[in-house]
């Protein structure tokens, strides 16, 4: 039922519509990420390509130096952004995007039976629908940039906390106005 019902709002907004937002939104992300130090999009990363039209709104990235499974805690905690990291059900596809050798993958997987809680290499994947806005995109950039400029060490856990509180406290009192 859920389904059908999904299928119908569809309809109604029309998949052109959709794909027109949904690219848009898209190359705005693309765009500001671009701008960013130490970001790299995997794929399709430029708007301007003649490839661009084939895109749809989900962004593979890696942000150099930061574990994509810390991108992806900082986005949350920073700006309530809801990505996903590792591999994505695609273990081979991002293995071989990262250029991660057939050796060191053995390994990982030795390294795994003794250290279960080990947060291996993989890719943070953004994923843009009808449901964002450019200003989600915005904060999305400026939340990721400020991620790309911390110390490596990254924030304390009291200033992590501190964060958290203050946006659910602001999306508190967005939902109760």
């Amino acid at each position: 039922a859920a389904l059908g019902k999904a299928l119908v709002l569809l309809q109604r907004i029309g998949l052109d519509v959709i794909q027109e937002e949904e690219q848009a939104l898209t190359a705005r992300a693309m765009l500001g990420m671009g701008r960013v130090a130490g970001v790299k999009i995997f794929g399709i990363a430029n708007p301007a390509s003649s490839t661009f039209v084939h895109k749809g709104g989900v962004i593979p990235f890696d942000l150099k130096g930061v574990v994509p499974h810390t991108v992806a805690r900082q986005l949350a905690a920073r700006g309530g952004i809801g990505v996903r990291s590792g591999c994505h059900c695609a273990h081979l596809t991002v293995k071989r995007m990262l250029k991660i050798p057939p050796w060191a993958e053995r390994l990982q997987g030795v390294i795994l039976t003794v250290a279960r809680r080990l947060e291996l290499p993989g890719v943070v994947r953004a994923s843009l629908g009808i449901e964002n806005t450019e200003e989600d995109v915005d904060t999305m950039i400026h939340v990721l940039s400020g991620i790309a400029r911390q110390p490596k060490g990254g924030p304390s856990k009291k200033k992590v906390q501190q964060q958290m509180d203050e946006f659910s406290e602001a999306a508190a009192q967005r939902v109760y106005r």
